[in-house]
């Protein structure tokens, strides 16, 4: 245990964040990023869109670029289709989708 606490404090002194903000997205967080978009946006998002996988890298302060699996209730097959997006977390947590899906970069939808 106390290997732990030597580990933590050294975060600052390698200028090291070892917070929670350093963490990729999970699936169910870009899921409900996701779904604000939809909710708040007056553009055609599919309702029934699922995220089914994701493989993210950050690119620093707080945004990271993923790579996002996903279907779609409305299609007849289980094909899993794949996008580009741009998450980004306020100083809340809380993960905003930036662009793909549905999103273009500077906030234009379509």
């Amino acid at each position: 245990m106390k290997y732990w606490g030597l580990l933590i404090g050294a975060c600052p002194l390698v200028a090291a964040s070892c917070g929670p903000a350093d963490l990729p997205p999970t699936l169910a967080e870009l899921q409900a990023a996701y779904a604000r978009e939809a909710a708040d946006s007056t553009a055609l998002h599919d309702p029934t869109l699922t995220i089914v996988g994701i493989d993210c890298a950050g690119t620093g302060e707080g945004r990271y670029l993923c790579q996002v699996g996903y279907r779609s209730a409305r299609q007849t097959s289980d094909r899993v289709y794949i996008d580009a997006a741009l998450f980004t977390r306020d100083p809340r947590g809380t993960w905003t989708l930036q662009s793909g899906l549905c999103r273009r970069a500077g906030g234009e939808t379509g």
